[in-house]
C-alpha cells in the first residue's frame, strides 16, 4: 500500500467515521457514509492529502444541498488511480489542472452544501475498485482510514512553489487605509506578513487569466508577490490592474490519458524502447512540458511523443497517440467566479450521493399525509432540506406554495434531530410541543 494520505485540516478530531449510520445514507444507496468528516471549523484551513493534480472543480454553494450535497468541493486525481474528494468548503483556491503537492493550501473549511455545520468530508475513490469487489461501496468509493496518518499538532503544511516571474503586475488601492496587508492564507486569519503601501506594485503568481478575473472581486484573494521579495496572499477587492502587465512565460497545457486498456507508461526518452518510470491510468491529467502549439499538433499522432509530467511530479515522454488535447473553456473558480482559463475538457462527474429514497416527512409533529405530499411536489423530500431552512423563511416560502401546517416554526428543528439520529431530543421537544 504505497498511497498515504496526509492529515487535511488544522485540528486532530475525527467527527464522523467512514461506514457509520448505514440507516441514514441508504437513503442514497450507499452502505453507510462513504468518507470521513475531520473538525475543520469555519474558514479553517485545507490541504491536499497527496501530490496529485487538480481534476474538478464545482462551486456549487448552497445552490441545491440535495442535488448536490458536496456544496463547494474540489477533486484530485493522484497516481495508481486514486482521487481524493473535499466537500463543503467555503472557499476553493487550488484551480483545475494545477499540480498540487501533500499538505498544500488548496482551500478553507465551509458549511455549503448538505451540511450541519463547518468541517471536512473527505472521500477516497480508487479506480476500479467496485468492479474488483475491493470496496461494497458503488462509485469505486474506499475506506480512506487505512491510509490515514497520524495527526501533527502544529506540523507546517507544504508552501505552493511560487514562480520566478510573475504573470500580471497589480497595485494596491487602498487610499483611504493608506496600505494592504499581505497574508499567509487567503483569509482575514491568516497571519500578517507584510504591509503593502498604497500605490504599490505587486506580483501575480497565478495564472494570467485567474489573475485578471480577481482583481477587484469581492471575497477573491490573489498570490503575490512585493516588491521586496515577500511572498503572500492579498485581498483582490483592493487591488487594481496596471497599464503595462508583465510579459507571461509561453503558455502550456495539460492532456489527458486515453488508454482504457493499459495505463499509459512514461518514459525517459521519446522511445518504447527506454526505461518505465512511471504509468498512468486512462483519465489522468498529465501536465504538457512543450510549448501549446507543439503539444497540440503532437496529441493523437501515431509516432508523436510528448514531454510530460505526472500528477507525482515524475517528468518522461508519452505516447501521444494516448493523449486527448485540452479544451479551451471557461474554469470555475472560487465561490461562485469563473475565469476564461484554458483547461483539460471535464467530463461528467457524478454526484457520490444519489437520493433513491424520499424521507417519511410525517415523523415530523404537525406534517400530516397531505402535507408530505405538498412538500414533496414542491420539491421537499428529505429532512436535511426541511433542516436548512430558518423558520421565517420557511412560513413565507410554505405561504407561496399554499402549504399549511402546524408547529411550523419546530419543523427544522425536529428534521435536524432526525437527520442526525437524535430521536431522544426529538421526542423531548415534540412533547414539548403537544403540552403548549
Amino acid at each position: 500500500m504505497t498511497f498515504h494520505i496526509r492529515w487535511p485540516t488544522q485540528f486532530g478530531a475525527i467527527t464522523q467515521e467512514f461506514g457509520a449510520r448505514p440507516e441514514f445514507y441508504g437513503k442514497f444507496g450507499l452502505p453507510g457514509h462513504e468518507g470521513i468528516d475531520f473538525e475543520a471549523p469555519e474558514s479553517s484551513q485545507i490541504y491536499a492529502v497527496a501530490e496529485g493534480t487538480v481534476s474538478d472543480v464545482r462551486p456549487d454553494g448552497d445552490s441545491d444541498p440535495v442535488g448536490k450535497p458536496y456544496g463547494n468541493q474540489l477533486r484530485i486525481q493522484h497516481d495508481e488511480g486514486y482521487t481524493s474528494i473535499y466537500a463543503h468548503l467555503l472557499q476553493i483556491i487550488a484551480q483545475r489542472g494545477q499540480p498540487v503537492q501533500a499538505g498544500q493550501l488548496i482551500g478553507l473549511s465551509g458549511n455549503t452544501g448538505n451540511s450541519f455545520g463547518a468541517h471536512l468530508h473527505l472521500t477516497i475513490k480508487k479506480a476500479n475498485a467496485t468492479q474488483a469487489h475491493e470496496t461494497n461501496f458503488p462509485y469505486d468509493i474506499i475506506d480512506p482510514t487505512p491510509y490515514v496518518g497520524a495527526f501533527e499538532a502544529g506540523a507546517q503544511p507544504a508552501p505552493p512553489e511560487p514562480s520566478a516571474q510573475p504573470t500580471l503586475q497589480v497595485q494596491v488601492n487602498s487610499p483611504e487605509v493608506g496600505y494592504l496587508n499581505v497574508r499567509s492564507a487567503p483569509s482575514v486569519s491568516g497571519t500578517l506578513v507584510v504591509k503593502a503601501p498604497d500605490g504599490t506594485t505587486l506580483g501575480t503568481l497565478e495564472p494570467e487569466g485567474v489573475a485578471r478575473g480577481k482583481v477587484g472581486q469581492q471575497n477573491q484573494w490573489l498570490w503575490v508577490r512585493t516588491p521586496d521579495g515577500q511572498v503572500g496572499y492579498a485581498a483582490a477587492w483592493y487591488l487594481r490592474l496596471t497599464d503595462a502587465p508583465a510579459p507571461a512565460p509561453s503558455a502550456t497545457i495539460s492532456v489527458v490519458v486515453s488508454s482504457s486498456d493499459t495505463p499509459l507508461k512514461v518514459r525517459s526518452g521519446p522511445s518504447t524502447s527506454q526505461p518505465i518510470l512511471a504509468e498512468a491510468l486512462d483519465g489522468t491529467v498529465l501536465q504538457a512540458l512543450e510549448p501549446e502549439e507543439t503539444v497540440r499538433r503532437k496529441v493523437g499522432q501515431q509516432g508523436e511523443w510528448l514531454h510530460v509530467q505526472t500528477p507525482s511530479g515524475v517528468t518522461g515522454y508519452s505516447a501521444a497517440w494516448y493523449l486527448n488535447a485540452q479544451g479551451d473553456r471557461d474554469v470555475s473558480f472560487g465561490v461562485g467566479v469563473s475565469f476564461g482559463l484554458p483547461t483539460v475538457e471535464k467530463a461528467p462527474v457524478e454526484e457520490e450521493r444519489k437520493l433513491i429514497q424520499a424521507d417519511d416527512l410525517t415523523r415530523i409533529k404537525g406534517i400530516g399525509p397531505k402535507t408530505a405530499a405538498a412538500l414533496y411536489v414542491a420539491g421537499i423530500g428529505i429532512y436535511e432540506q426541511l433542516a436548512s431552512f430558518k423558520p421565517k423563511p420557511l412560513l413565507t416560502w410554505l405561504r407561496t406554495k399554499g402549504i399549511r401546517g402546524r408547529y411550523v416554526a419546530s419543523w427544522p428543528k425536529q428534521a435536524q434531530l432526525i437527520a442526525q439520529g437524535k430521536f431522544k431530543r426529538l421526542a423531548t421537544l415534540q412533547k414539548k410541543l403537544t403540552n403548549k
